[in-house]
């Protein structure tokens, strides 16, 4: 396996690993494991747009564009992600009439109490460690792959948190039960979209063992 498949393969561990720390000791259940993928969606994206727009000499813009360019990416994408957790909301949660005091009561408490600043900076220098690596190791491609993976990563957010959570919900109330399989179908899914190279690798990797058993 390519340097860069294994540096994208820890990077998706890392990911898990903090959900996993969230729900082992801090009792996250659903809604809060959703928040840290909707925050590393916006870190990649973050992440890539920062490059495109201020570093790669083929495509970035005189500073005072940038700036614009990226802040208007930032408040656009940020709007989507708080969309996405309010309706993550709704579905891990039994919402009366009154919505608008249940998500000033309940919903914003939850991200307090996650201490959100600290996972999003985690997953900040995760994301950014992987990406430079990822950048050296893969000079030609590099762009058009980043471009690729956040693409790929807006395709299907939703219908991961929104569709999964869902039939998560309806199926099996327990959040013992519901956040594990979540993390399992998260890492699964990740590893289809990441990196098209990554998957196929897996995939010849077993089957190569295979046919060696057999």
């Amino acid at each position: 396996m390519e340097i860069s498949q294994k540096i994208i393969l820890i990077k998706l561990i890392a990911v898990q690993i903090i959900a996993l720390i969230g729900f082992i000791f801090y009792d996250w259940a659903l809604f809060e494991v959703s928040v840290v993928y909707l925050a590393e969606s916006a870190v990649i994206y973050f992440v890539f747009n920062f490059d495109h727009y201020f570093i790669h000499p083929k495509t970035r813009y005189p500073i005072p564009f940038a700036l614009i360019q990226m802040m208007f990416s930032l408040v656009f994408f940020s709007g989507m992600m708080f969309g996405y957790a309010v309706a993550v909301f709704f579905i891990t949660n039994e919402a009366g009439e009154n919505a608008g005091k249940l998500i000033n009561n309940l919903m914003l408490p939850k991200l307090q109490n996650m201490n959100l600043e600290y996972t999003i900076f985690v997953l900040l220098v995760v994301e950014t460690v992987t990406y430079i690596i990822r950048k050296k190791k893969d000079k030609r491609a590099h762009l058009s792959n980043s471009f690729w993976r956040v693409m790929t990563r807006l395709l299907y957010l939703h219908l991961f948190i929104v569709s999964g959570l869902f039939v998560l919900v309806v199926f099996a109330q327990n959040h013992y039960v519901t956040v594990p399989i979540f993390i399992i179908l998260k890492m699964i899914l990740d590893f289809a979209t990441e990196d098209k190279r990554i998957w196929n690798t897996i995939r010849h990797h077993l089957m190569k063992n295979h046919a060696t058993q057999e």
